[in-house]
């Protein structure tokens, strides 16, 4: 706005300069020529003079008055941009305004999913609500992984620890008791090709509920995808939406997205770290086809709650090297990732 009411400035400046050009000139031109003629002079010539004056100044005021509507114009050009400009920051600021309504509607409704959620006992009472499930069903989890992990370590076969993960996920999803929720996890474990896991599944985890199920207040091995699947995609979903508003800067989709994280505790935040590692959530960042300004988890370190240790089964730094976990600063890599967004 400045910078146009400058060149306007400059402009009207300019003008008044070939406006006060152009005065001097026509009051010069009867003087030189009274001047010239003033030991000569008679009325006789006094129509040739100011045939020759009008002819002379005529062009010179005809200049002067182009040039003038010449800067005029200008002037005018710049009120259009200036205009136009005002109107694409007014429209820019409501789309501002748009995303960060819609943001604050997903965020209430992120909150009522945390809040609702709930887990019932055999009774069908609530026993568990809101961030109290998280707890648990990450304690449930590590059940899970638990009883794949013996069935690696016993047969001696090699995999990699996100692909236990991924099974353990998919048991924690599914359900690990019960003849339907075998069969829905061995249509989804085809991909291991491996006959002897499914058996070890249907009998371990049956036998492993009877002996630690009166450590929980709900059924074991029931299964959460009904609970979290729709919890986690709207997560997705949210921050997927930030992340791909070209009218805001990196610095305030962070800034967004840091509100939501912020409704997100450890345990939650655990869950997501290891549901990102599957085949159920590589969209989070893993996914191969993704490029960096994609991998949610790391551009908008959504983990980087999860206390040094907290988990054993893998580390976590091996798989989100660039997570900024607590705050420790920034290493040269984090600043350079962090630039590209910028």
């Amino acid at each position: 706005m400045e910078n146009i009411q400058e060149k306007q400035n400059n402009i009207l400046n300019k003008s008044q300069r070939w406006l006060i050009v152009g005065i001097i000139l026509i009051i010069a031109s009867p003087l030189f020529f009274i001047f010239i003629h003033f030991f000569d002079f008679s009325l006789t010539d006094s129509g040739t003079i100011g045939d020759t004056i009008g002819g002379i100044t005529s062009p010179i005021t005809g200049l002067i008055g182009a040039i003038l509507v010449y800067y005029a114009f200008l002037i005018q050009l710049e009120a259009n941009k200036m205009l136009y400009d005002q109107i694409a920051e007014e429209k820019k600021e409501r789309k501002k305004q748009q995303i960060e309504n819609h943001f604050f509607e997903l965020l209430h409704i992120h909150i009522d999913h945390q809040n609702n959620l709930k887990i019932n006992d055999i009774k069908n009472q609530t026993v568990l609500q809101g961030k109290e499930v998280f707890q648990w069903m990450l304690r449930e989890f590590y059940e899970y992984y638990q009883i794949i992990n013996d069935y690696f370590i016993q047969g001696e076969k090699d995999i990699t620890i996100p692909h236990k993960i991924d099974i353990a996920y998919t048991c924690f999803l599914y359900g690990g008791v019960g003849e339907f929720s075998f069969q829905f996890i061995q249509e989804q474990l085809k991909k291991y090709n491996d006959l002897e896991l499914s058996e070890w599944i249907k009998t371990h985890f049956e036998k492993r509920k009877k002996a630690i199920q009166r450590k929980y207040p709900f059924k074991l091995f029931n299964g959460h995808h009904a609970r979290i699947g729709h919890y986690f995609a709207h997560l997705y979903q949210t921050i997927k939406y930030i992340n791909s508003q070209e009218e805001i800067s990196y610095s305030e989709k962070y800034n967004y997205v840091k509100t939501l994280r912020a409704q997100l505790g450890p345990h939650e935040q655990t869950l997501l770290f290891f549901l990102s590692l599957t085949d159920h959530g590589i969209k989070w960042e893993k996914a191969e086809q993704l490029n960096e300004d994609k991998h949610l988890i790391t551009k908008y370190n959504l983990i980087k709650d999860i206390p040094e240790g907290y988990i054993t089964i893998t580390r976590i730094k091996q798989h989100y090297p660039n997570v900024n976990f607590n705050n420790k600063g920034n290493t040269l890599e984090k600043v350079k990732l962090i630039e590209t967004y910028t």
